[in-house]
């Protein structure tokens, strides 16, 4: 995919709008090799050039950009970029995008213990999300589902997960797939049940080597 990518930059080169809507992705997978630099540059490299262009499109490379930092350990800094989505997105009375904008960020949020800022966000994008945007649906769903198991409501969490990866599996992104069975394997270890929690971070685990998600 990057050989793939480096040839598409070089097809592209002429014109910054195309270079600058294919270097997110080029930036995510560099940031699965565990390669934050060089992902971070080519994150930094689309925001000039989106920011020149005066595009909307810098409200969507902040996914791009949160991706990599949480793959890089590093909620804070995702949260920081996707709350100044999310408020843009306000402004603009945008709904489709804020709901998985939203989501992700009640995921960033989750992971710094701020569960009740989690919550609003979470219910935000639970009712912004169109029925066929999987991707919000799932969303809304695992973070959801890890609040509950934090405050002990372990059936409706781990409802709320299995949904999230039945969903996801009528996919073939398997990044996300293989989130949402890390996070249904979170909530059946708060839930108490171990060996069901290891199945589902196996089948997670297998689905980031079927990626190359080294990370």
């Amino acid at each position: 995919a990057i050989a793939a990518c480096t040839e598409i930059r070089e097809e592209v080169a002429g014109s910054p709008l195309a270079t600058a809507q294919m270097l997110p992705p080029f930036a995510s997978l560099y940031a699965m090799q565990g390669d934050f630099e060089t992902a971070r540059s080519l994150v930094q490299e689309a925001n000039t050039l989106l920011g020149e262009l005066g595009r909307i499109y810098t409200v969507a490379l902040a996914h791009h950009d949160a991706a990599v930092e949480f793959l890089a350990g590093e909620p804070a800094a995702a949260e920081e970029r996707l709350r100044t989505a999310y408020e843009r997105l306000d402004e603009m009375g945008e709904k489709a995008f804020a709901a998985s904008t939203a989501a992700m960020l009640a995921h960033a949020l989750s992971a710094q213990g701020r569960y009740e800022e989690a919550a609003e966000f979470c219910r935000a994008s639970r009712e912004a999300a169109a029925v066929d945007d999987l991707s919000a649906q799932v969303e809304w769903r695992t973070v959801s589902a890890k609040l509950l198991a934090h405050r002990g409501r372990n059936e409706e969490a781990q409802t709320l997960a299995r949904e999230a990866v039945e969903l996801v599996a009528q996919t073939d992104f398997l990044r996300s797939h293989g989130d949402a069975l890390l996070d249904l394997g979170d909530v059946l270890t708060l839930g108490g049940e171990p060996q069901e929690a290891a199945a589902a971070f196996r089948a997670g685990l297998e689905l980031y080597e079927r990626k190359g998600d080294t990370v």
